[in-house]
């Protein structure tokens, strides 16, 4: 058998493996308790906060990370919670992966939100259209899980800039490529 989605779930190179190995051993323990061992924790997961901000080029207090069970949670909670006070629609990659396509799509007539899906050109890229209204939320896929078709990030957020209002949140799925190619 040949599996091809190394990406998205497949066995962790083995220095990560003996990293997490280290990790549940020494903080095994709940980091909301009020012992001495889950402050141990809760400064363990303040540290791995602030390597994650620095891995992305954020300050601390730039950004808050929210920790989850899984991706799929993680893109549930993103859409639906960016979503809540804005006014707008939704402009969505047409290669995401269902945990995000799904979620967009969820909000199809809440409000008069519109969700437009992009289509994909021959090589995977968005293809937005001209026509594209000015949305609250611009989600993509930054490497398709699939595919693994690459996005531009900068030029997908700059098809927003200049139109005279406010940039739309911009959510990016970085699943498949955090830790592998530059965000």
């Amino acid at each position: 058998m040949i599996y091809l989605d190394y990406a998205g779930s497949g066995w962790p190179r083995p220095w990560l493996g003996s990293r997490y190995a280290e990790y549940v051993a020494a903080y095994g323990v709940n980091p909301h308790g009020g012992s001495c061992f889950a402050e141990e924790c809760r400064q363990a997961i303040q540290m791995a906060e602030r390597r994650v901000l620095r891995c992305l080029g954020l300050e601390e207090g730039e950004a808050r990370i929210i920790w989850t069970s899984g991706c799929t949670e993680a893109l549930n909670l993103a859409v639906q919670g960016s979503l809540g006070g804005l006014d707008g629609g939704i402009v969505v990659d047409g290669g995401a992966h269902p945990a995000m396509l799904e979620s967009c799509l969820a909000w199809r007539g809440r409000g008069g939100s519109s969700v437009q899906v992009t289509a994909l050109s021959a090589d995977g890229q968005m293809q937005p259209g001209d026509d594209f209204p000015l949305p609250a939320l611009a989600a993509a896929s930054h490497v398709n899980h699939e595919t693994g078709a690459k996005q531009d990030l900068v030029r997908w957020r700059g098809m927003f800039g200049g139109r005279g209002r406010r940039r739309p949140l911009l959510l990016v799925d970085a699943a498949q490529s955090f830790g592998r190619c530059d965000i």
